[in-house]
């Protein structure tokens, strides 16, 4: 603090000195001593207030520095949150995409094969509705030319060459499939199947009907007719080899879900099979 007022007062104080006593000056100098060491302890205490004030805005300064770096990071990880939330997004946009997709592929695929079963039953029927109408012709030449007896004679031989040549049937079949004659040996199953229905080989003709087929790569077909192996036969022991083909006919239809599917249910039903082995390689590569 400026010392002018001081000054001041002590001129004014001496110049009255000579109507003052003596005694009045000396406590106007204590008071005035006092008064200076009091003002000189407030300018220090001021000092310290103020040195305490820059202390206390200095670590201010360095929290709100903190707490500005503190939101930049909250504002850049939110931001970080934003992008990857909108990939996710984007990612399961797509996925779903790519399901509807393959669920249509997949309906529209097992649609071809239900029409291309129904055709092959039509054309089936077609068949036996012309067979059945030649022999009903056959039947009526015969009455007309008083053969009836000759025919009666030629039906009854017709059955005892039917036992007798079942298993010439499926063998002739087998040879044919075996010397990779496709066609004369789906011909040879498609009659064993028609003409011995409950022989102990109708699963294995059926099977080997799905076999042709495959090797045909007709995988849609060959995936049906491994289908009546397993429905008409499902005790035969053709069943374990009909889901193993089934399966891989999915897979090489690009159908990798359904393989996976038939696969594990046939090592689940038929764990002991070397079908089931061969099942279990197969879905290492199908992961």
């Amino acid at each position: 603090m400026k010392k002018m007022p001081w000054i001041i007062l002590v001129m004014y104080l001496v110049a009255a000195g000579c109507v003052a006593h003596q005694d009045d000056v000396v406590m106007l100098d204590y008071r005035l001593a006092s008064l200076e060491e009091r003002n000189t302890e407030l300018e220090k205490r001021a000092e310290s207030l103020e040195q305490e004030k820059s202390k206390l805005e200095s670590e201010l300064s360095v929290m709100q520095q903190k707490e500005q770096a503190k939101n930049r990071g909250l504002m850049d990880q939110s931001a970080n949150i934003s992008v990857t939330l909108e990939q996710l997004r984007n990612d399961i946009r797509i996925l779903t995409g790519k399901l509807e997709e393959t669920e249509f592929n997949l309906n529209r695929r097992i649609k071809a094969l239900e029409n291309a079963e129904r055709q092959r039953l039509a054309d089936m029927e077609g068949l036996h509705a012309a067979r059945t109408q030649d022999q009903d012709r056959l039947g009526r030449l015969e009455q007309y030319l008083d053969f009836e007896s000759n025919r009666k004679t030629a039906v009854s031989r017709s059955v005892s060459a039917k036992t007798r040549t079942a298993q010439t049937v499926y063998d002739n079949a087998k040879n044919a499939f075996d010397a990779n004659q496709l066609d004369e040996a789906r011909e040879g199953f498609q009659e064993f199947i028609t003409r011995y229905p409950k022989n102990e080989n109708a699963d294995n003709a059926q099977y080997w009907l799905g076999e042709i087929l495959y090797r045909e790569e007709m995988f849609g077909k060959a995936i049906l007719a491994y289908q009546k192996v397993i429905d008409d036969y499902p005790r035969g022991n053709k069943v374990p080899a009909a889901l193993l083909k089934q399966g891989l006919a999915f897979w090489k239809l690009g159908d990798k879900a359904n393989a996976r599917l038939i696969l594990r249910e046939l090592i689940r039903k038929y764990a002991a099979t070397p079908q089931a082995q061969i099942a279990k390689d197969k879905l290492k590569g199908l992961k």
